[in-house]
């Protein structure tokens, strides 16, 4: 199996923003049933404090 990474990051900050795995050639015989080979894909996000409380679901 081929694969390939791809990473995104912030140019002002150099912090990855993203990550994204795909197939590029399954092995003969197999199928993957996602579009373009996408198997799998991460976003990050910057973590805070926040004393804000949760919203409320009615």
């Amino acid at each position: 199996m081929r694969g390939r990474q791809r990473l995104v990051i912030n140019p002002g900050t150099g912090l990855l923003l993203a990550q994204e795995l795909r197939y590029l050639k399954l092995p003969a015989g197999q199928t993957w049933p996602v579009p373009d080979g996408l198997l799998s894909f991460e976003l990050f996000g910057t973590a805070h404090w926040t004393n804000a409380n949760p919203p409320v679901n009615n």
